[in-house]
């Protein structure tokens, strides 16, 4: 009885492979054949296989494009993999370059890595999560940098992940080691290291079928982000914030933060790096912040902490406005 009720679980999951495989099979023919709601995917050289306890998919080359093309991107080899004993998770291999381009937006991008992996998570509302680690990230901007003003990016290690935080909420977390950038329009900023982790208030169930428009429409509603922990490390300077904010109706950001920074003078480095001769213009602001702040010990290192908050733009000090002008309000 045994043995039959053996060879009846192992016909059912052979039947649940196939079933998978030909589902596979046939939504990769759909998109090599044509658009899908406007969207365009193509994965020529297609394989199958992974009997019995995975779907493998390798595409030669990975394609996409938007309705009327407004983003076309094009990667230069995927290897996926989907377990069908946890449904809906796929782990996946890049082989660059990756080259996408954003006409409209001025976007020219082309990036190269020597290794990267992703995951991702799909569920029937669509998208519910995803991930992805790139070592020895490049990336080339050969655009319109008035859309996106870095001629040149380059990182050891980045890695970037978004899953759901509960209560229809969105954790976002990134990290970059050892990043170099290039601006356009100035010269190259010492080396970065940093870290966030930040969570979507009432973002929704699930990121969809489309995250981007589904961003942008959280955003206009107001998008409210708890910052968890936020870390940059720059030119000798150390900051680290937490705290809350969002949009007003008018795109003004309102919200507080409590910001701590490893000293004053290296707080007005990282201000002058950003904005080279502006030492003179923030120095009233800068020691006005830390007038106002305290000692604390953040991670066994010393730190000065103070809180900021954000009315409609303007960045406050306990009831003081800092002499500095007012966020410009952002629009999506």
């Amino acid at each position: 009885m045994i043995a039959g009720l053996i060879v009846v679980l192992a016909l059912a999951w052979a039947g649940y492979w196939y079933a998978a495989y030909r589902a596979a099979e046939t939504a990769i023919g759909r998109a090599n054949s044509g658009a899908v709601a406007g969207h365009r995917i193509g994965c020529p050289g297609e394989s199958l296989g992974g009997f019995p306890l995975r779907l493998d998919l390798s595409c030669e080359r990975l394609t996409y494009s938007g309705a009327r093309e407004t983003l076309t991107a094009a990667l230069g080899a995927l290897s996926a993999s989907a377990p069908l004993y946890r449904p809906g998770y796929v782990a996946a291999t890049l082989t660059g370059p990756l080259v996408v381009n954003a006409p409209d937006a001025g976007v020219a991008l082309t990036a190269e890595w020597s290794s990267a992996a992703a995951d991702v998570f799909v569920w029937i509302g669509g998208l519910a999560g995803a991930g992805a680690r790139f070592d020895s990230l490049a990336v080339e901007n050969d655009g319109d940098t008035r859309g996106f003003p870095v001629e040149r990016l380059e990182a050891h290690v980045a890695e970037a992940a978004v899953a759901p935080a509960g209560d229809g909420s969105y954790r976002l977390t990134a990290s970059a080691d050892d990043l170099d950038v290039t601006p356009s329009d100035a010269a190259p900023l010492p080396t970065i290291d940093g870290e966030a982790s930040l969570v979507a208030e009432d973002f929704g169930t699930a990121l969809g079928t489309d995250p981007l428009a589904r961003l942008l429409d959280w955003l206009r509603d107001g998008g409210a982000v708890t910052i968890e922990r936020v870390r940059l490390a720059m030119a000798g300077a150390e900051i680290v914030a937490e705290g809350s904010l969002s949009l007003s109706d008018e795109g003004l950001l309102n919200g507080s933060l409590l910001l701590s920074y490893s000293s004053i003078e290296s707080l007005g480095d990282l201000i002058e790096t950003f904005r080279p001769g502006s030492r003179d213009t923030f120095e009233l602001a800068v020691q006005a912040l830390n007038a106002v702040s305290r000692p604390v010990t953040i991670d066994g290192a010393s730190f000065r902490q103070t809180p900021l908050t954000f009315t409609d733009g303007v960045i406050w000090l306990a009831i003081f406005p800092l002499p500095v002008d007012p966020i410009p309000a952002v629009r999506f």
